[in-house]
């Protein structure tokens, strides 16, 4: 078995069994609350996605730097590790200042009656902007042991403290975000003992330049995570501010059913963006073959977990989240559908971001401001809101493969693919 296979399959497996816990915990979450305190619940980590995404492009950047620091030597690696930390906590502490002064407006948006689940929210984002400057140099240098079993903590750590706040001390919202908050200080904590070895080594500082060079890549990585995160986010909170709180509860939970065909592929993706980035640093002519086999897969996965979303709805949604959850069912086929359209363009842009081309980017802003737009004009139910969402999904598709294809077709270009 190739290298680049023996790795998918470790993610693979690791972190599958992490989104296992992660859905035991939405499970449980929405099991003891009411449909509506599970609508605000799932409105405030939308907005905590949407706030992170910054954090969460770092995670590729720092992936990408550290494969081209680990051929020069590990010290460099501990250099850029070291300027990572200190620009990150630097961040997390003003990213708090400004969220704390902003508390009553997200609490008038999403018509909240106290500011503890946006308080706490704050903090959980706040150690999440440190979380990937370790975490993606633990990827850049394929060590996806290490990488799986950091994911697990947090999907583990938060499912196990949600027992504790939520059934033994009945918390409520606030019980399930401080579960969340104690996992990613658990999984920061793990990922600087899985660098330790780095730690111990003399720090190399980074060639000038280096770090200008990362933000000039930073912004493609960031304004891709952005976007894609408000793709699969925005229809949550929108529906919220447009629906009734049962109503908006409902279509988070087939939005969350749903997600395992945007997740299930998308933790492919974690093995071949080192990979393919590995390849154009060498130089190397395999890239595009990894190319094909991870977006093969993407559409297998993905694909398979619609299909059964679209033809039995109705028991999904009653399995896993109970009878009174089943008005979710007519929402999980569209939804599922739009993300397994969203997996082949998570694809597909990673491969772009590996290779430093940036062609995807104009089709995401596409679909975001025709998602945006029309949820805006067309609201009347939750259900036209997750056609909405399908449609948005596929108009990205068709773009990227106009670009990929139709013009490599007519003008001979050499494009990324």
């Amino acid at each position: 078995m190739s290298t680049f296979l023996r790795s998918n399959c470790i993610l693979l497996v690791l972190l599958n069994l992490g989104h296992v816990f992660t859905y035991l915990f939405q499970l449980l979450v929405g099991r003891v609350l009411t449909p509506e305190d599970f609508g605000i619940f799932n409105s405030i980590n939308s907005i905590g996605f949407i706030l992170t995404t910054p954090a969460m492009a770092l995670t590729l950047v720092y992936s990408k730097y550290a494969v081209n620091h680990s051929l020069k030597g590990l010290e460099h690696v501990k250099g850029l590790l070291i300027s990572g930390l200190r620009n990150t906590i630097f961040a997390s502490i003003v990213f708090l200042l400004i969220g704390i002064s902003a508390i009553s407006w997200i609490k008038s948006f999403l018509h909240l009656n106290t500011i503890y689940p946006i308080l706490i929210m704050l903090f959980v984002l706040a150690v999440s902007i440190i979380i990937p400057v370790v975490f993606g140099v633990i990827q850049g240098l394929s060590r996806y042991w290490g990488f799986g079993i950091g994911s697990i903590s947090i999907s583990l750590g938060r499912f196990l403290f949600s027992i504790l706040f939520l059934i033994i001390f009945s918390l409520g919202i606030n019980g399930a975000l401080l579960a969340g908050l104690l996992a990613n200080l658990i999984s920061l904590i793990f990922g600087l003992w899985l660098v330790r070895d780095i730690m111990c080594l003399k720090t190399q500082e980074l060639v000038k330049g280096t770090e200008l060079d990362m933000l000039r890549y930073s912004l493609p990585v960031f304004l891709t995570t952005v976007m894609g995160c408000m793709l699969y986010s925005l229809d949550v909170i929108l529906v919220r501010h447009y629906c009734l709180p049962e109503e908006a509860g409902f279509y988070s939970i087939a939005s969350i059913i749903g997600r395992v065909a945007l997740y299930l592929p998308g933790t492919l993706n974690n093995v071949f963006f080192p990979e393919a980035a590995r390849e154009k640093e060498l130089e190397s002519k395999n890239s595009n073959m990894l190319m094909w086999k991870n977006l093969t897969a993407t559409i297998v996965l993905g694909g398979g977990i619609a299909l059964f979303c679209w033809l039995w709805p109705k028991v999904i949604v009653s399995l896993l989240f109970g009878e009174k959850y089943i008005y979710a069912a007519p929402l999980l086929p569209f939804l599922s559908l739009g993300m397994a359209f969203l997996a082949v363009t998570n694809s597909i842009a990673t491969f772009s971001l590996a290779r430093s081309s940036y062609f995807h980017l104009w089709p995401m802003l596409f679909g975001v401001v025709v998602e945006s737009v029309l949820i805006i004009l067309f609201h009347d139910s939750s259900l036209v809101i997750a056609k909405v969402f399908l449609f948005s999904a596929v108009c990205i598709n068709i773009l990227i493969l106009v670009r990929v294809f139709l013009v490599k077709k007519i003008s001979n270009k050499n494009l990324p693919i």
